[in-house]
């Protein structure tokens, strides 16, 4: 049996995959994410996880977005599964804050 990647993503990787108004280098990162991360998944080698936290600030965000930006949200969400807390801790997603805040900070 071969092991999937797994990506635990974070509100941001949504936004500036869709935000056309937003910094160049962080929409470029996002969308080359979403590239690799989206053929690994077709492709059966990866999934998608999204913590509930994730999808409830998305939900409290989409009240200022473009509708456009919002379908664009909606469908990536289709293709992610929802991880509920107990399968997700609050030590990882405290990691996986820092690792985007640090990829951020650098790229």
């Amino acid at each position: 049996m071969r092991k999937l990647k797994s990506y635990t993503l974070d509100t941001n990787i949504f936004r500036y995959a869709v935000n056309p108004t937003g910094s160049d280098n962080l929409r470029r990162a996002a969308k080359l994410f979403w590239k690799n991360a989206l053929l690994e998944f077709k492709n059966g080698k990866a999934i998608l996880l999204v913590p509930r936290e994730v999808i409830r600030e998305l939900e409290v965000q989409s009240f200022n977005l473009p509708e456009k930006e919002n379908r664009k949200i909606a469908g990536l969400l289709e293709l992610c599964q929802e991880v509920s807390p107990s399968r997700l801790s609050p030590e990882i997603e405290h990691k996986n804050r820092q690792v985007t805040s640090y990829v951020r900070s650098k790229f």
